[in-house]
């Protein structure tokens, strides 16, 4: 990625998320990063659930913490579910489904605006592992291979995944 590449990528991020961000209830964001091997950066900043925090998992419905998008920022291009994804800042939200849960990636970055299907730009279904134990819902990502960030999603006894591949 170019220096001004880089430049845009944070004059965006400084625009379109306002620090602090607040969640439903006053609580800051929080952020998980996975830095690739050639050290472009892939972000995602998210509102968290309190530990006793319920999710309707049953619905199918687009869903995301706090009521709130979560954003990515990345500074290399990616590729998810099958969709190539380039270089910026997107919304992202999910959609939980029982055991089977879909992540979102999505244009639109303006604050306050309600989810559009229309703005998706990416879809995965993520590949889940049933659990012995119950977990509060956490977000973070890993880096399992030099050119991956995978996506990690616990809650209840769920543990789920969602591939980022860099191009």
């Amino acid at each position: 990625m170019g220096w001004k590449s880089f430049l845009v990528l944070i004059f965006c991020a400084a625009i379109v998320i306002p620090a602090p961000a607040q969640g439903s209830a006053g609580s800051q964001t929080q952020s998980s990063v996975c830095t690739l091997a050639d050290s472009n950066q892939m972000t995602v900043r998210f509102t968290p659930l309190p530990a006793n925090a319920r999710i309707d998992t049953g619905k199918g419905k687009v869903w995301s913490p706090g009521d709130t998008p979560m954003y990515l920022f990345s500074e290399a291009a990616f590729s998810l579910g099958g969709s190539d994804v380039p270089v910026g800042a997107y919304s992202m939200y999910l959609i939980p489904n029982g055991r089977k849960w879909t992540v979102i990636v999505n244009k639109d970055v303006t604050a306050g605006d309600k989810y559009d299907e229309k703005q998706d730009i990416a879809r995965a279904e993520m590949s889940g592992e049933q659990l012995l134990d119950s977990q509060a819902f956490s977000i973070v990502f890993v880096r399992p291979a030099p050119k991956q960030c995978s996506l990690q999603i616990l809650y209840g006894k769920l543990a789920l995944s969602a591939e980022f591949n860099e191009k």
